[in-house]
């Protein structure tokens, strides 16, 4: 590999933000709803005191319904296992439905960086108010994003 190729190969994988996402209880995490079966997903959020480093606010196997529960109130990442046609994709959502404008602004820098570091996710959707966190809005949203119809459980 050449010089440049391995420049853009390594910037690749750092993130443009200051987003810390080094807990390792998060890759450990993503790699089991990634292996996983059911409708998982992993909810991240940031750290008691924190502005910028991720930690795991919660996991489950219950889909788009457990994660439901942990959005609405701050800025949530989330990887998430739906089904389109039969096949478990994971997709990546970002909730800023309850958080405040300082932190919807600091969530847009950080968003991309969070959903590049979920690898395997296959498309993203924002959730920005308590309308759009209803199981129909989300339901159509991905589905648009992936061009198909979406379950979420």
């Amino acid at each position: 590999m050449d010089g440049e190729a391995g420049a853009k190969a390594l910037n690749a994988q750092r993130p443009s933000s200051d987003i810390d996402m080094s807990d390792p209880a998060i890759a450990e995490a993503w790699a089991a709803a990634q292996s996983s079966t059911a409708l998982s997903y992993v909810a991240l959020g940031y750290a008691a005191g924190s502005k910028k480093k991720l930690s795991v606010l919660a996991t489950g196997d219950d889909g788009y319904k457990g994660l439901k529960e942990h959005l609405g109130s701050a800025v949530v990442y989330a990887g998430l296992a739906v089904k389109t046609g039969g096949t478990r994709r994971l997709v990546f959502v970002c909730s800023i439905a309850g958080a405040g404008g300082m932190a919807r602004g600091k969530a847009s820098m950080h968003k991309t960086d969070v959903e590049n570091s979920l690898n395997g996710t296959v498309g993203r959707i924002t959730v920005a108010d308590d309308e759009e966190l209803e199981d129909a809005a989300v339901a159509t949203a991905l589905g648009s994003a992936l061009g198909c119809a979406v379950e979420l459980s």
